[in-house]
Parts: C-alpha cells; structure tokens; sequence
C-alpha cells in the first residue's frame, strides 16, 4: 500500500509518538512495569470477574442436575 519513502516515513513518526509518551525512554516489559499496572482498581477488577465466572460457570454446569432431581409434577 505504501512504498519505500511513505513507509519509513510512517514508522519514524511511530518511533517519535512512542518517545513521547514514554518521555524520551523505551520501557520494555519488565515485573517492575507489571507490579506498577497491579493497583486496588485492576485487583479488584479481576476478583470479581473471576467470582461471576465462576457462578455462571457453575450454573449452567449444574441447572440440568438439580431441576432433574426435584422430580415429576403433574397439573393435577
């Protein structure tokens, strides 16, 4: 889609956004980047979608056992 000029064009701008926002530095994915990105928010986040996962897994795992134990009824 774009030729040579274009291309190198667009990645050096790339390279120029990144450096911005990084403030002139390139932090490759380190544990210290990942226990900065672990705060209350994001834990929390992931215990409660776990919780929900959990429920609704278990849910439609054992709806059929427990609706087939209740019995048959009849309308009369």
């Amino acid at each position: 889609m774009l030729n040579e000029e274009e291309r190198k064009l667009a990645l050096t701008r790339i390279d120029a956004d990144r450096r911005l926002e990084t403030r002139g530095r390139k932090d490759k994915t380190s544990w210290k980047l990942v226990r900065r990105a672990i705060n209350f928010n994001t834990t929390l986040s992931a215990v409660c979608f776990l919780l929900l996962n959990i429920t609704f897994g278990g849910l439609s795992i054992f709806m059929p056992t427990v609706i087939a134990s209740l019995g048959r009824y009849s309308e009369y």
